[in-house]
């Protein structure tokens, strides 16, 4: 066992090297006493070992076993008892009868003592009678009745007044010693008491330094005050740094469980890849906004990745190649529908167009001119100054052109209406 000896123990409070707890004082800058696990340490082996030796296995459930170890000791004699209130043994405890003697004792030496400016008084049960010691050194006995000392003795220790029978006198300094051993056992043991009421103190105004209940909740400091956690009584359970510029909760759960305030790192959160996978299977192609995927996606463009590094992607692509997404977009397995045949999975297509058709002809000759042309589709006519080979003017000349574009819109390539992303898949 030791006493307190961490950096900010209150040195020699109980003596020369007897230090103590202090509840510290914001004023002076002294801080409260901390406490360190040499010291709990100490103390619990202390208590554990009175326990354990007496055969008792420790139980955190149990709040009586050193009660019952002390029972123990008692019984089997490892700790003797004693009535006597004048004994000095440090060996021996103290019964109820012990205790009440002493009180009864004090008890009557309050009723019958009177220290007064002058001289000291103890009365006869019936006040008819009194000795006293004076400060001029007299010792005497005094009769209400008769109002005077009818027995007394000097400084010297010669008698003045009264008489004193030779066989009497021993009995009186017995008397006067027994008295006064029981006065100091009496002032010791208020001394003890007081001491244990000022250390119950300290522990308490430790505990309230710390603990404030208040109206609606209960809220607990760290040893700073920076920080303090709080439990209140709409639910909430929750966090608060003194010093953030949120003047709120920087960490709070809900009585539901939920997190209100603060974050919890992606690492900390259990089954998170599963239930991912539960809306995005890995393999599913996802349109990216950006050219650079995010962390643990790679782009569909083709390349070969590692089956071993990545087993579920390797699930979806057994062939270790991702597919090539740049410039394509995602067509619909045919699976049976008979509209786009004779294609397997991850099959890639090229460009196609619709079959684009159109007629034109041309009426007879007539007056040695070219008839108009009857034209549709994608053919139209245009207007040719040069002859025709078997005669006439040149007016009413045409010629057949094609263009797809009275159609369809075209460009240089056959494609659909999009939006450009980058593909990606998870990797995993």
């Amino acid at each position: 066992m030791h006493r307190i000896d961490t950096p900010t123990a209150q040195k020699d409070k109980f003596g020369q090297g007897k230090n103590g707890f202090t509840r510290g004082n914001p004023q002076t800058g002294t801080l409260a006493t901390q406490l360190d696990y040499l010291y709990f340490d100490a103390l619990q082996e202390e208590i554990a070992n009175v326990i354990e030796s007496v055969g008792i296995t420790l139980n955190k459930e149990k709040h009586d076993q050193l009660k019952l170890a002390i029972l123990q000791y008692v019984e089997t004699g490892k700790i003797k008892l004693s009535s006597s209130v004048n004994s000095e043994s440090e060996t021996t405890a103290a019964t109820s009868l012990a205790v009440k003697k002493a009180y009864d004792l004090a008890s009557l030496i309050n009723n019958t003592f009177k220290p007064l400016d002058f001289e000291s008084v103890i009365f006869s049960p019936d006040k008819m009678f009194h000795l006293v010691v004076r400060n001029d050194g007299v010792l005497g006995f005094y009769n209400s009745k008769k109002n005077k000392l009818v027995w007394s003795v000097s400084p010297d220790g010669g008698l003045n007044n009264g008489y004193v029978n030779v066989d009497r006198i021993p009995g009186l300094n017995d008397f006067i010693n027994q008295t006064n051993n029981n006065i100091t056992n009496t002032n010791n043991n208020l001394i003890n008491t007081n001491n244990r009421i000022n250390e119950t103190n300290d522990s308490l105004n430790k505990i309230t330094d710390k603990f404030q209940p208040l109206d609606f909740e209960s809220v607990i400091f760290s040893p700073s005050k920076q920080y303090h956690a709080t439990v209140r009584d709409d639910g909430i359970f929750g966090f608060y740094d003194h010093q953030s510029p949120n003047s709120d909760l920087s960490w709070c759960v809900g009585r539901d469980g939920g997190l209100i305030h603060g974050y919890v790192n992606v690492d900390k959160i259990r089954g998170l890849e599963d239930f991912v996978n539960s809306f995005i299977p890995v393999g599913v192609p996802l349109p990216w906004p950006t050219l650079t995927p995010p962390p643990n996606f790679l782009i569909c463009n083709g390349w070969q990745f590692d089956k071993s590094l990545y087993p579920r992607l390797a699930a979806a692509y057994p062939s270790g190649y991702l597919p090539e997404m740049r410039a394509s977009t995602i067509r619909g397995l045919d699976a049976g529908r008979g509209i786009d045949v004779d294609r397997v999975i991850l099959s890639e297509q090229g460009d196609a167009m619709r079959n684009l058709t159109g007629t034109f002809g041309f009426e007879s000759n007539i007056g040695g001119n070219t008839g108009g042309a009857n034209i549709s589709g994608v053919f139209y006519s245009v207007q040719d100054s040069r002859k025709h080979a078997t005669g006439g003017t040149a007016e009413g000349n045409s010629l057949i052109a094609l263009d797809a574009s009275r159609q369809v819109p075209v460009a240089h390539e056959f494609r659909v209406r999009s939006t450009a992303y980058l593909y990606i898949v998870r990797a995993a």
